[in-house]
């Protein structure tokens, strides 16, 4: 647990077992260990255990005086327990237990449904991990999260805005909604980059990659209006500190939607730019990849404005620019759609208010209907 009054943290860590750099450390446990987290640059704060045993806090830093902050102690010698987030008062769990060392690969996690079979048991506690192992090893290759079979629930929107990449293990590898993360505008699966422009700059440098999973929608909606998207992209180089070579990939992934009955209103799709439910002006999205996919009932297809399984933009989007998007190689299945406008329908569809376009394209895709 973890307590917190002005300045000061309070909290405990239980007895166990770690290994630190190779050694075996028997650790005791202690209670009310107290931190003064104002000393540093930030409030936020590392616990380690080190190669003697002893449990170490400090306040994350930048040594060359900046504010690309990591951890203040060596991966060498010390074993990352926690990070504590300030801004977001949010609790990092860094551990890997002795149980599933086993699985442990460099820059590679396995998040299976079954337990002792993965690092992790969901996607989002994966991501979390993630979070923090950028920030500690700079300059290391972008970690990869490896989905092993079985079906990987869903149960609120899992937001990251740096270099990772999510595969599965093939079809068998089933992302789905919870029951109660039911389709519904505004509940993505995957918001890659932050949702909100005013929230500043994203931390990709060479961008993101989704591939090799089957991702199925549960069977029913909450009510009201049910258009939403599974997969948010949203990366605006018009931001100074955003990186320009950052791209986006999404490969051989299965999209398997029911037919929902409403088609007008109840629909899932990717989209590119601002999430469904922000007003903005502006922006350039660019350098995306839907490449070698198949979609069963998947997209939005209510009219000759409103039609694609790819939106670069919103319905209150305005004045943004789309630049290097391209959908391949993909399959489409809309022969149980009861929409009267999938006959020849876009995989590409770019709405909003006056947008431009600068290589959008659609390649090599087969659609039934």
């Amino acid at each position: 647990g973890l307590s917190a009054s002005p300045g000061v943290v309070t909290f405990s860590v239980g007895a166990g077992v770690a290994i630190v750099n190779g050694k075996r450390i028997e650790f005791p446990g202690k209670v009310d260990i107290s931190f003064d987290y104002t000393s540093g640059a930030t409030n936020s704060f590392y616990v380690v255990v080190d190669n003697d045993g002893c449990i170490r806090v400090g306040n994350e830093v930048d040594k060359t005086g900046g504010t690309d902050y990591t951890s203040p102690f060596s991966v060498e010698t010390n074993l990352h327990l926690g990070y504590f987030d300030f801004n977001s008062i949010s609790i990092y769990d860094l551990r890997f237990f002795v149980d599933r060392v086993d699985y442990k690969l460099l820059n590679e996690l396995i998040v299976s449904p079954e337990e002792h079979f993965g690092h992790f048991s969901t996607i989002k506690r994966a991501v979390r991990y993630c979070e923090v192992f950028s920030n500690i090893f700079k300059g290391q290759k972008k970690p990869k999260i490896i989905l092993a079979p079985g079906v990987h629930l869903i149960d609120s929107i899992i937001e990251f805005d740096f270099d990772l990449e999510i595969e599965g293990c093939g079809p068998e590898s089933i992302v789905r909604r919870t029951a109660g993360y039911l389709l519904q505008t505004g509940r993505q699966l995957f918001q890659i980059g932050k949702q909100d422009p005013a929230d500043g700059a994203n931390r990709f440098l060479y961008g993101v990659k989704l591939s090799n999973f089957t991702y199925r929608s549960f069977g029913a909606v909450d009510l009201g209006f049910q258009a939403s998207s599974a997969i948010v992209i949203s990366h605006n180089v018009d931001l100074p500190e955003n990186s320009k070579v950052a791209s986006f990939h999404i490969d051989n992934v299965r999209f398997v939607t029911p037919e929902y009955g409403a088609p007008f209103l109840w629909a899932e799709f990717i989209s590119i730019g601002t999430p469904d439910l922000l007003v903005a002006v502006g922006g350039t999205f660019q350098n995306v990849s839907i490449t070698n996919c198949y979609f069963y009932n998947f997209g939005l297809y209510s009219g000759a404005l409103i039609n694609g399984a790819v939106f670069c933009g919103s319905v209150i989007s305005a004045g943004a620019t789309y630049n290097n998007i391209i959908v391949s190689n993909c399959m489409r299945d809309l022969t149980t759609h009861i929409s009267a406008f999938t006959t020849a329908a876009n995989f590409i569809d770019v709405i909003g208010f006056g947008p431009t376009t600068n290589g959008v394209l659609e390649a090599n895709n087969v659609s039934i209907d």
